[in-house]
């Protein structure tokens, strides 16, 4: 096998050329009918230094394309926005769509964009934790998407612990940790409910299938957070592999919608990042899925009252 060389001018150190040399050869040596360590000692430490540097060079591509296309990309939807406006005249049918469509494009990239500098950010480590009450920043969640699930024709069902608890987060990194498991949800959870799941009086879904559920939970020092679908759910061969970054379910409605694979993987970035674990449940495909982040409780919190949860109702 041929082993080739990348570096990054610059970002690394030359390779030893004696262990160069030792990698061009057969890595097998016959000395005395056996294998000469110290030639598989060089060669794989050489291997190891490539893979060391190629991952680098991967990262550093990854932010540097990342920022590039930020400006860009800022300025393709400013003027979107303002032609959709019609602020420089009046567009016909066909023109509106175009500008629409370019506008919602724009923001998708800028979208991925932003989670991929933000896993970068992640990575090196540039968390601002500020002590916050965590059913507060569930409770602005459940409104935000309050709205965005209905329209998908579903319903979200919140659920929060009684008592007040004390987290040490980066808010925004926590909110986009939630703001990505509930879109899946609504991905994965919600696909074509929107015209065929009945509704009772109050236009919630008559079944579960077109209900989300988000709920809190405090116990043994962990603030714990589910968000459970009734939608295609997990295979067991893949649950362990979905929060491996640009990895993506095998299946058709997965290649029908929209991402590359680094929510989930931003998602385990984070949290592990706040000193939480995050882990999923599934039966199978078909089955739904439910997704709980846990995270430490800061030193102090009200201590919590297991098992009693209270439904959350957005204000009107």
């Amino acid at each position: 096998m041929v082993l080739q060389s990348y570096s990054v001018t610059g970002s690394s150190p030359p390779v030893d050329t004696r262990k160069a040399t030792l990698i061009k050869a057969p890595v097998k040596s016959e000395i005395n009918g056996a294998q000469d360590p110290e030639v598989l000692r060089l060669a794989l430490s050489d291997v190891t230094v490539q893979l060391a540097r190629a991952l680098r060079s991967k990262d550093e591509i990854l932010q540097n394309v990342s920022h590039e296309f930020r400006s860009p990309l800022t300025l393709i939807i400013g003027y979107a926005e303002t032609l959709s406006s019609q602020y420089w005249g009046d567009l016909t049918e066909e023109q509106s769509k175009a500008a629409a469509v370019i506008l919602e494009q724009s923001r998708r990239l800028h979208s991925l964009v932003e989670r991929m500098l933000r896993l970068q950010t992640v990575d090196l480590g540039i968390i601002n934790k500020i002590p916050i009450p965590f059913e507060a920043l569930i409770e602005q969640v459940a409104e935000k998407w309050q709205p965005q699930i209905a329209q998908a024709g579903g319903s979200l069902v919140v659920e929060t612990a009684p008592t007040v608890s004390m987290v040490m987060c980066d808010p925004a990194m926590l909110v986009q940790v939630f703001d990505d498991l509930l879109d899946n949800a609504v991905k994965y959870g919600l696909r074509g409910c929107s015209k065929s799941v009945a509704r009772n009086d109050d236009n919630r879904p008559a079944s579960s299938s077109g209900v989300i559920r988000l709920r809190t939970s405090v116990r043994d020092g962990y603030v714990h957070v589910s968000v459970t679908d009734h939608g295609i759910g997990i295979s067991q061969d893949e649950i362990e592999q979905i929060f491996d970054r640009f990895y993506q379910v095998e299946s058709g409605l997965t290649r029908s919608s929209e991402g590359v694979g680094i929510g989930l993987a931003l998602v385990k970035s984070i949290v592990h990042a706040h000193g939480g674990t995050v882990r999923v449940r599934s039966r199978g495909l078909n089955e739904g899925s439910t997704f709980t982040v846990s995270l430490p409780v800061s030193t102090g919190c009200p201590a919590a009252l297991e098992g009693q949860v209270t439904p959350y109702h957005p204000p009107a």
